[in-house]
């Protein structure tokens, strides 16, 4: 498999505003030659400029793909391609494992399938909210939507139900709260889900995926071209802790 990059800054400030590349078992590490702070303030032409120059030598090297660290993400764009490179941005492959996050709720908490009752929230409905449901409708037979965008959530009740025969309760996400009697939450906006009262899954531990400090474990799933077929998930995360699968 060729090695990635992940682009970086640096911890202190330099004197010499040249980016380094550092190489890894597993990919290679582009530092930028300035602070979070400096980034923040410095000239945007010279940061692209010190950004173009770390990526050209890059490709030198080989490398045609890239992540942004956790802090860069928060200032660059994400999802760019620049001259035949790209940096990529997996967050949204998240919720290809939603589905396996709602059946290990399930049975931890003996939730009777299909009498579980899941709920979506989701402040504008999507089409990721949508996918949730349509994927999840066998497995809780009470399925509902929170959201503040009542119109749109009317329209696709009427296609699930003309078209699949699936009943769709919408609620006015202002109005919830944890007291319902919801058994699984999806909170599409905050990239989690829960059990009320419960736990609240938010990210996981994945065999064979490098471990890379700042990074989004699933940024570097996408620079290496893998989904949430291809590889085995070991633990699910909870906050700063993890959850053994078995």
């Amino acid at each position: 498999m060729n090695k990635f990059a992940v682009i970086t800054r640096s911890q202190r400030q330099k004197f010499f505003k040249r980016p380094t590349i550092i190489e890894y078992d597993s990919h290679y590490l582009l530092e930028l030659p300035y602070t979070v702070e400096q980034i923040r303030t410095v000239d945007e032409n010279k940061l692209h400029k010190s950004l173009a120059k770390g990526i050209r030598k890059l490709q030198q090297m080989g490398v045609s793909r890239a992540i942004f660290t956790n802090d860069l993400k928060k200032i660059f764009d994400t999802n760019i391609r620049l001259q035949n490179f790209r940096v990529v941005d997996g967050t949204l492959l998240f919720f290809d494992f939603v589905p396996k996050m709602v059946v290990f709720l399930y049975k931890k908490y003996e939730f009777e399938p299909p009498n579980i009752r899941i709920s979506i929230r989701e402040e504008n409905l999507s089409f990721i909210g949508q996918k949730l449901i349509e994927q999840l409708c066998y497995d809780g037979k009470f399925i509902s939507v929170a959201t503040a965008d009542i119109v749109s959530a009317k329209q696709y009740a009427n296609f699930l139900l003309d078209k699949l025969g699936i009943m769709l309760e919408i609620r006015n996400i202002v109005n919830v709260s944890e007291d319902n009697e919801d058994n699984i939450v999806i909170d599409v906006d905050n990239f989690s889900v829960s059990v009320p009262n419960g736990e609240t899954l938010d990210g996981m531990e994945i065999e064979g995926i490098p471990l890379i400090e700042d990074a989004e474990i699933f940024d570097v799933m996408m620079c290496c071209g893998l989904g949430a077929n291809d590889i085995s998930v070991t633990k699910w995360k909870t906050g700063e802790k993890f959850v053994d699968i078995a």
